[in-house]
């Protein structure tokens, strides 16, 4: 009796130290602004990467923002953007110029390393107007050392 519980409990041992649970590898788009956003504006998309995917210790990980067509769909994907290192909290995109208005857009990430593709977004916005373009200024605030 003694020898079989023995066993069973090895048995029990060996199986928790070689058995892995399956983790699932996740990037989760956050909140997008739903807009509307006109043509050539920036896009900044919220991520959250899932420690368990590897993407945050690989360094080499190029995290690709795309955008749907009007209806949602993916089947005809634009990249808009890229980030590429072992952590990002946001990918920054540029809606290209030319881009048909409607307000079924979407947005998702793909990254390289290991290769995740993250949910989608809310639907937003896009409309014929041109982008907003963030101008310098030539002023001088303080020119003390």
């Amino acid at each position: 009796m003694g020898k079989i519980f023995t066993k069973g409990l090895f048995l029990l041992f060996s199986f928790l130290l070689i058995g892995r649970v399956a983790t699932a590898q996740t990037i989760t788009v956050g909140s997008v602004d739903a807009g509307p956003y006109g043509q050539g504006s920036t896009i900044a998309v919220p991520i959250v990467v899932d420690n368990s995917s590897g993407c945050i210790t690989s360094a080499t990980n190029t995290f690709r923002l795309y955008l749907s067509d009007a209806s949602g769909s993916f089947a005809s994907q634009v990249q808009i953007g890229t980030f590429t290192g072992f952590y990002a909290t946001f990918v920054n995109g540029i809606i290209p110029a030319g881009t048909p208005a409607g307000t079924g857009y979407k947005v998702r990430i793909v990254s390289t390393t290991p290769a995740i593709t993250s949910s989608t977004s809310g639907a937003f916005a896009i409309n014929n107007a041109g982008g907003v373009i963030a101008a310098t200024s030539s002023q001088t605030m303080g020119s003390n050392p």
